[in-house]
């Protein structure tokens, strides 16, 4: 940037090329009032403030637990039950040691979770 201005300066030198007329901004603010058109003040209004209904405060309430209701039905249908049986393969898998959770299911819960490799190691050696 300065090297920009210094090619600026010894190119055209340092005068301004724009100048104002003199005497211009003496009587600049009362020309422009004068330019502006008048404007009647409004007159004063009453503004009736009315307090807030008492129903749309119960409408809200039942609204949310309405809301409530229905996300746990949801929750609760989408968790197996403990008296679902596992089918046979998960069962024999977790019988030879290994994971019935596969990687990609593992990485979304590790994101969802927002756990990366420093927290699980931290977290396996009891740090």
């Amino acid at each position: 940037m300065e090297r920009e201005e210094e090619y600026i300066h010894s190119k055209f030198g340092k005068q301004q090329p724009f100048r104002v007329p003199e005497g211009y901004f003496d009587q600049f603010a009362n020309q422009l009032m004068q330019q502006l058109p008048e404007r009647e003040e409004p007159s004063a209004k009453v503004v009736r403030m009315r307090p807030r209904f008492r129903w749309q405060r119960l409408a809200s309430v039942a609204a949310a637990a309405c809301l409530g209701v229905v996300l746990y039905n949801v929750a609760t249908r989408s968790l197996p039950s403990s008296s679902e049986q596992q089918p046979a393969a998960q069962v024999a898998t977790l019988q030879a040691g290994q994971s019935a959770v596969s990687q990609s299911e593992f990485d979304q819960m590790a994101d969802y979770a927002m756990i990366d490799v420093g927290d699980m190691y931290a977290y396996v050696s009891g740090n």
